[in-house]
């Protein structure tokens, strides 16, 4: 770890939601691959490609929109172009029930909500994160969830983490972020907090170079950041070193 965090107190650790925790960054395609067949209309190997790039993309539902109205003008379909949003999201809503938790991200999320505030920073709605935290039952793990219904310029922006820290009343300096694109790499550092770039949960490998630290899955997240650089408790609290 760089010498400025082993100096410091460690006060939260912040954790991204899609493809850090949860396994979703399929789901957006098959969700609309749902929507399409049931429409019995084909989606291009093309179109594939681009709404996948977005939807990896993306740090706040916007692009996503603007992707689903392109495809939405070349199709011949009776729904809306309104109905035609509002059932892709009703559909990744469905989806998001089948999304499993990646290898080794429940056991750093209980081992660190025993030493740190632990916060939930994401470019998801409310909606389909509260899902999500509701059915893998940790509920009671995140003392501040920032969604991207929480502010007005989402990741690759400072201001999700700005937010969260401030709403916990930690210093960023004091923080880590769990991410797993450069988008959300950018947002926390930007913010100022040391960031920890994972992979586990890519369906492409995403560039993470920009990250502090990089690691593979959940349990070299615990095995290389906790383990091998240990703890160290004195009066001023937890720290890495």
């Amino acid at each position: 770890m760089t010498s400025d965090l082993t100096s410091q107190e460690i006060s939260a650790v912040f954790f991204d939601l899609d493809g850090t925790l949860v396994d979703t960054e399929s789901l957006g395609v098959s969700a609309l691959d749902t929507l399409l067949n049931r429409l019995e209309i084909p989606l291009s190997d093309f179109q594939r490609e681009e709404f996948t790039y977005v939807w990896l993309a993306s740090g706040s539902w916007l692009p996503v929109k603007l992707e689903l109205t392109k495809i939405y003008k070349s199709i011949i379909t009776p729904l809306s172009l309104e109905v035609f949003i509002r059932d892709f999201f009703d559909e990744y809503q469905h989806q998001i029930t089948f999304a499993r938790v990646l290898p080794g991200m429940t056991q750093a999320l209980h081992t660190w909500s025993g030493q740190f505030l632990i916060g939930l920073v994401t470019g998801s709605g409310r909606r389909q994160t509260e899902k999500i935290i509701h059915q893998n039952k940790w509920d009671k793990i995140f003392s501040v969830i920032v969604t991207q219904d929480d502010v007005k310029n989402g990741k690759p922006s400072s201001e999700p983490y700005l937010l969260a820290a401030r709403l916990l009343k930690v210093s960023p300096r004091n923080s880590l972020a769990v991410e797993n694109s450069p988008i959300g790499i950018r947002s926390a550092k930007d913010a100022g907090m040391f960031t920890i770039g994972i992979h586990a949960g890519n369906i492409v490998r995403h560039n993470l170079s920009q990250a502090d630290i990089e690691v593979e899955s959940g349990e070299q997240l615990l095995q290389e950041s906790l383990s091998f650089y240990g703890y160290a408790n004195d009066n001023s609290g937890s720290k890495l070193y």
